[in-house]
């Protein structure tokens, strides 16, 4: 697994909104530049957790992506890829980190990115950035 970088340490820092089942999550930070994702299993294994980052503007763009039940892909950098056993991989292409969702935490994401839950404040900021 590829090494974490300062922007991924410091998303660690900041509140993380949780999309839940089962007592797991799929998590998401926003700063002013970044969004950051990661998975709650990997907190209960015991090691550092891997985090997948975003500009905004990519972010968005995959937001909308998972809104309207489409495969989403972020600009070639994050991929998303469902299994034949309704898992899905979302994968980080650029730095080799693949965060993996069973079908109902997945589902909790989809409902709160649905929701407006992950979506940055101003999302015309987003678009520029």
């Amino acid at each position: 697994m590829a090494a974490q970088n300062q922007s991924s340490i410091n998303a660690r820092r900041h509140q993380w909104f949780a999309a839940c089942s089962s007592g797991n999550c799929v998590e998401v930070t926003l700063t002013d530049l970044m969004a950051y994702i990661r998975d709650s299993k990997q907190n209960e294994l015991g090691i550092q957790q891997p985090i997948i980052a975003l500009n905004l503007k990519d972010w968005v763009e995959f937001l909308d992506q998972v809104a309207a039940d489409e495969i989403a892909e972020a600009d070639g950098v994050l991929v998303v890829e469902e299994a034949s056993n309704g898992w899905v991989e979302l994968l980080d292409t650029a730095k080799d980190i693949t965060l993996s969702f069973d079908a109902q935490e997945w589902g909790a994401f989809t409902t709160g990115v649905k929701a407006g839950r992950f979506t940055p404040a101003d999302r015309s900021l987003a678009a520029t950035r």
